[in-house]
C-alpha cells in the first residue's frame, strides 16, 4: 500500500506538546526511502493523524488537539 510506513523504518520525534491532562502529543517523521512521512499521536487518548508530508499541517493539528484534549498520560510501571 503506498504511503504505508514499514515497521522497521527509522523515526524521529520532531515536536512534543503537553495536553491539558498532562499527556504528550508527539509529532514524528519516518523515513520511507525518498521522503519523510509526518504524523502525530496523543499518548493520552491515543488519537493519531493520517500520514502526510506537510509538517506545518501536522503541527497545527497536533497543537489544536493538545489544546483541547484532557486525557491523562498512561500509567507508568512502577
Amino acid at each position: 500500500m503506498p504511503g504505508r510506513i514499514p515497521e522497521d523504518a527509522p523515526s524521529l520525534v520532531l515536536v512534543r506538546y503537553l495536553n491539558l491532562g498532562g499527556a504528550l502529543v508527539v509529532i514524528t517523521a519516518t523515513e520511507t526511502g525518498t521522503r519523510s512521512l509526518v504524523t502525530w499521536s496523543c499518548t493520552g487518548c491515543l488519537a493519531q493523524s493520517h500520514q502526510g508530508s506537510n509538517l506545518d499541517a501536522r503541527r497545527e493539528a497536533a497543537n489544536s488537539h493538545a489544546a483541547t484534549c484532557r486525557a491523562l498520560p498512561p500509567k507508568s510501571a512502577a
